[in-house]
């Protein structure tokens, strides 16, 4: 688990009653901070003459027995985890404070600590995605879910590997019937959707059903941060984040930062696909994208409008136009261009222009063969919606 890098934090560590005892075997060092899910301290293994991370369930959700189960499933989930960018839980155990996990502490900062209205250097970006990936994917293979993956829950070491931490959401799957897939849900209270805003998928956020999937939603958006600085679905207040994941596309990546590559925004764009269809289908898939992007840069090579066009077939969706005289028909003109795009995906071998990018040629009056040469595609879509009603007369 993470040492404090919150000076809040430590300074807390001073008036903590737990300071110095003795736990099990490990002696209590210092406190280095807590969640909704647990308080951590530092402590002395005695037997094995190591420091460890102990994450002790907060005094007023002790006696909770849901806010227990979750506890405790945290560790069962995460012990069954053995992968180097992946926190390693050492034991369990139960003491008068409560019931506690050990783990190995880590030193370094959070991801949340780093990505502070500051994007990060792309390379070093592809890096920690391709690590998380490889995490994400030891985990959907056990059939596990994290359901929270967000910068906070997210460490990364002074050597520059990424660990993920606390799966305190994290959900088994099983090829029973819907009803024990849904079980786990009644581990929270009635009406809270579990996971953090704003890297919720929008079928997580609807409290609908949710599988590894999810998980690629929420990298995408953990990447589009450390990529821009900035989170994909701003928003004051919960319902407006809310209401942007549900609706509203990320402002493009290459709009906030010039730099960055074309191949980041298609990336970035089918991790955030509002259908789970329309994602990646494993994080295995979405690791070879970054790997991929990796090499191209690292071997100087750049994608122009020939290299493109050699590869193989492509097309791009242009946002529908609205030809009737209701500008609510609006939305549905677009619905019908992202159905398509959705649609597109799926063929094999065939490579779709990003979502964002297409809609930003949205009530533009631009000439088909420059929207193909700016995308570096062959083909171009476009079309237009008109109500029946509308042609009466």
């Amino acid at each position: 688990m993470p040492q404090a890098d919150n000076l809040t934090l430590r300074h807390m560590a001073g008036t903590d009653a737990l300071i110095g005892q003795t736990i099990s075997h490990y002696r209590i060092v210092e406190r280095l901070g807590g969640g909704g899910m647990g308080v951590v301290y530092k402590a002395q293994d005695t037997r094995l003459e190591r420091f460890v991370a102990l994450k002790f369930l907060p005094e007023n959700l002790a006696q909770d027995k849901n806010a227990m189960e979750r506890f405790r499933r945290e560790a069962k989930t995460a012990s069954a985890l053995n992968h180097p960018n992946i926190c390693t839980i050492h034991d369990i155990g139960e003491h008068e404070n409560g019931a506690f996990i050990a783990m190995e502490c880590l030193n370094g900062v959070t991801l949340m600590s780093l990505v502070r209205n500051q994007p990060m250097e792309l390379e070093r970006v592809l890096r920690i995605s391709s690590e998380l990936a490889d995490a994400l994917g030891a985990t959907h293979e056990k059939n596990i879910i994290h359901r929270d993956l967000k910068p906070g829950n997210i460490f990364i070491l002074e050597s520059g590997q990424a660990k993920i931490l606390d799966f305190g959401l994290a959900k088994i799957c099983s090829s029973a019937d819907e009803a024990n897939d849904y079980a786990t849900l009644t581990l929270t209270q009635a009406g809270v959707v579990m996971g953090t805003l704003p890297y919720m998928s929008p079928e997580q956020l609807q409290g609908l059903r949710v599988d590894h999937r999810t998980d690629i939603f929420s990298l995408g958006a953990v990447l589009y941060e450390m990529a821009t600085g900035q989170q994909p679905f701003p928003g004051t207040s919960s319902m407006e984040i809310s209401a942007a994941i549900l609706r509203d596309s990320p402002k493009a990546v290459r709009e906030v930062r010039a730099e960055l590559p074309e191949a980041l925004q298609e990336i970035v764009d089918r991790c955030l696909a509002k259908e789970p269809s329309a994602r990646y289908p494993s994080a295995a898939e979405f690791r070879d994208s970054v790997e991929r992007l990796r090499l191209e840069i690292s071997s100087g090579i750049r994608r122009n409008a020939s290299a493109t066009a050699s590869a193989g077939p492509s097309i791009a969706v242009l946002p529908f136009t609205n030809m009737s005289t209701d500008p609510e028909n609006e939305f549905f003109a677009d619905g019908i261009a992202e159905e398509i795009i959705n649609a597109l995906t799926q063929i094999e071998d065939l490579r779709v222009a990003a979502r964002t990018s297409t809609f930003s040629f949205k009530g533009r009056n631009v000439d088909l063969r420059i929207v193909g040469d700016r995308l570096n595609i062959k083909t171009v879509l476009e079309g237009s919606v008109r109500r029946a009603g509308d042609l009466a007369g």
